[in-house]
């Protein structure tokens, strides 16, 4: 009996990636840092510009749906009173709808959480009284398939976390991404 699971569950593990696609991606970020208090009404932002490259998977979940599973390597500039490099891993977890519109295009459109891990930067921004080194996003994204080898994407992250250490501030990241995709 758990001899045939095991069969079971390799030979779906196996037809999945018969169908699905590996891609490589990279792009441009522009984030927003959100601060505000409890103490002083209002809040303040601070804007960021940076990139991120990484890999997603490409898998099929029903007509017209894929569940994409990825890894991405965030690097982004704040602009706060010095240049303040903040480095993140990523893993978008998106679930897609694509529309084939002809031979050449098709349209997606793509909704989903992505569990992002603060790594380092400059001033070490993570630790005592500084940054949560864990965020959780919740991710929009709209773009084109053309040729069946490239995509281009446009989408919005909202922080759903508090990212601030102290319990007096509330801090979260939200952002634009742009990016063009290669796929294998």
């Amino acid at each position: 009996m758990r001899k045939s699971f095991f069969l079971l569950i390799l030979g779906l593990l196996l037809s999945y990636s018969a169908t699905a696609q590996m891609k490589f991606k990279a792009g441009y970020l522009y984030n927003n840092l959100t601060v505000s208090t409890q103490m002083i009404p209002g809040s303040d932002n601070s804007t960021g510009h940076g990139f991120f490259a990484g890999f997603s998977y490409e898998i099929p979940a029903a007509k017209n749906l894929t569940f994409e599973p990825g890894l991405n390597f965030d690097w982004v500039n704040f602009d706060i009173s010095d240049d303040y490099n903040i480095y993140f891993l990523k893993a978008p977890l998106h679930l897609n709808y694509n529309i084939e519109v002809s031979n050449v295009a098709t349209i997606i459109a793509g909704v989903g959480p992505s569990l992002v891990i603060g790594l380092d930067g400059k001033y070490n921004p993570f630790g005592d009284d500084g940054l949560e080194r864990f965020d959780l996003q919740l991710g929009l994204n709209v773009g084109v398939r053309i040729f069946e080898k490239f995509e281009i994407k446009a989408g919005y992250d909202w922080g759903l976390i508090n990212m601030s250490d102290e319990d007096e501030f509330r801090m979260k990241r939200d952002g634009i991404n742009v990016g063009l995709a290669y796929i294998f």
